[in-house]
Parts: C-alpha cells; structure tokens; sequence
C-alpha cells in the first residue's frame, strides 16, 4: 500500500517510509489541480492570502505569499525554512517553548522533532512528534527555477522505548503540514504552507481548525 498523508496514521518506527515516498504523497497537496482551495482572508495588509479544504475528512488551512528581494532572496528564505527546520521554526513562532531531536534518518533530509506548544494559560501544553522531509529541487535547463519543500509528518514513538523517551511533555496532538517556497520567473519568492492538525485532549477538531487560517497567516522569520 502506497504512502499517504493521514493525520490518523501517523509514521511508526517500524513503518518508516522513504523521504520520495512522502514527497509524492505531499507535492499534489500544493500542486494538484483535484484539491480545491476556497479562497479566505487576506492578512498583513492583504499580502498574506489563505485558503481551506477538505482532504480525508480534515479541515486543511493554506497561506499564501509572495516576498520580493528587499523581504529576502530564495537563499534566505530556505536557510530559514528548509535548514534547521524546527530548530529556526522554534525561534519564530512564539506558540513553540522547546524543539528536541529524536532521530536522525538522514541528516538534513529526514529527521524526527519533538515539539512542545504553549496555547495560553487556559490549555495544557500540547506535545507534537513529527517525521520531517526536507528536499530541494535540483535545476536545469528546463527548470531553472529553484524550489524546496518541506514536509511535516505525525510520527508515533511509542512502540520504540528510547524515541518516546525523547518526546516533550504535553497532551499529545498532530499535525501535518506540507510546506514550498518557488523562484519566480520576475524574482521573487513564493511562499506556500498547508496544514491541518489535531490539538488532542478535550478539544474537538470542529473548534481548534478554523482559528488555523489566522495563526498561520502571522508566520514569519
């Protein structure tokens, strides 16, 4: 059975599949003409567009940017998105206190964070694990254009005594989060997230998803 994106079934240590297995489920996500995106609020003074859908029964959100070179080259914007990944997404996102390594599959390319989120004073912190694929495209004649992805994947510890050891304390949540950033042909940089989660607890999907187009619109770094 072939990969899928499913924030029901999340990656076990003993079903860990390769990092083009993930790209090929996450990619149409973003690119495919089958998901459709209904188009929401504008925000940062209506530079920043965000989207919804429904894919397997889960509220996705999506944020749209596009950044010209005085907010930063293709260099700067994947240094801070694609290098480091969590450890810079810790540093610009105020709602994340800490971001642990669990594992390193392949160094770079395909790790496994632990992250733990502070929601406010009402709600218990809630604890993500996720498997994380990180790829940049390689150019060419054709495709002169430079793209990198990044891609977020629940990931479930707990059958491996020394990576649950390593996952940050919280109610346990998920979320998948599939992530680009493109060249463009007049040289900007095109910025684009999609996401859906699951906070766990008490909480019931319907309350905690349509709050997610505006916490994502407010990312940066």
């Amino acid at each position: 059975m072939p990969f899928s994106l499913d924030l029901d079934r999340p990656i076990s240590p003993s079903n860990i599949p390769s990092p083009e297995e993930v790209l090929a489920a996450a990619k149409p996500i973003l690119t495919s003409d089958t998901v459709k995106w209904k188009p929401g609020a504008k925000y940062e003074d209506g530079r920043v567009h965000t989207f919804t859908t429904k894919v397997n029964g889960h509220l996705w959100a999506m944020r749209k940017s596009v950044h010209g070179p005085s907010e930063g080259t293709f260099d700067d914007f994947w240094e801070g998105l694609g290098v480091n990944h969590s450890v810079h997404e810790s540093q610009y996102i105020p709602m994340i206190q800490k971001a642990s390594l669990v594992t390193m599959l392949e160094p770079g390319t395909c790790e496994v964070w632990s992250l733990q989120y502070n929601f406010g004073p009402v709600l218990q912190k809630r604890s993500f694990t996720v498997f994380i694929v990180t790829h940049l495209e390689p150019t060419s004649e054709t495709n002169p254009l430079r793209q990198g992805w990044v891609v977020s994947v629940p990931f479930d510890p707990s059958s491996d005594p020394e990576f649950a050891a390593m996952e940050e304390k919280g109610v346990k949540a998920r979320y998948l989060a599939v992530e680009r950033i493109q060249e463009t042909l007049d040289g900007k940089v095109d910025w684009r997230m999609a996401t859906c989660s699951d906070v766990g607890g008490i909480i019931p999907e319907f309350i905690s998803a349509p709050s997610v187009p505006k916490q994502i619109s407010h990312v940066g770094f």
